[in-house]
């Protein structure tokens, strides 16, 4: 008796899901009629036809389809090599000329001549005191080249 209600109740419980499935009560994929509640649906308003699969030869539907990510644009940063120079030269104007030797030896001449033309005539007067008379002979002749450089006009318009 044992074994006929082991075999029984899972059937039974097979088949009870099974009808289910098939009368539309339980979802289950490739069982339950979809189609048949379409339909049903349709009778009680406007008639609705059964969803048909997509072709495969058909386009894809770009409504459903994200539009592409855009890339942030990169600023192009443009270094002004005449602000920073005018910059160091208000840090360097607050040095000692004895310190300000040290800083700037191992620049190159035409580097430290167009920071020593943004800086005051007398801080630029004690630093080439301090320094070797050939360099600070180098750096007055670079100097004088860059003052006789006029400063470009822009124009407006």
């Amino acid at each position: 008796m044992k074994k006929v209600i082991l075999i029984l109740v899972p059937l039974v419980l097979l088949g009870t899901g099974f009808g289910l499935a098939k009368v539309g009560i339980l979802k289950v994929p490739g069982i339950s009629p979809a189609k048949k509640a379409a339909l049903a649906a349709g009778q009680y308003g406007e008639p609705k036809q059964p969803e048909s699969k997509p072709d495969v030869d058909r386009a894809p539907k770009t409504a459903n389809k994200k539009p592409p990510k855009r890339e942030p644009k990169a600023e192009v940063v443009v270094a002004d090599p005449e602000a920073g120079a005018k910059k160091l030269a208000k840090v360097w104007s607050a040095l000692e000329a004895d310190v300000l030797a040290k800083v700037v030896s191992d620049w190159k001449d035409p580097d430290l001549a167009r920071v020593l033309a943004k800086m005051d005539a007398a801080k630029t007067a004690e630093l080439l005191a301090v320094l070797e008379p050939k360099r600070a002979s180098s750096l007055s002749r670079i100097l004088e080249k860059l003052g006789a450089i006029p400063n470009p006009v822009r124009q407006e318009g």
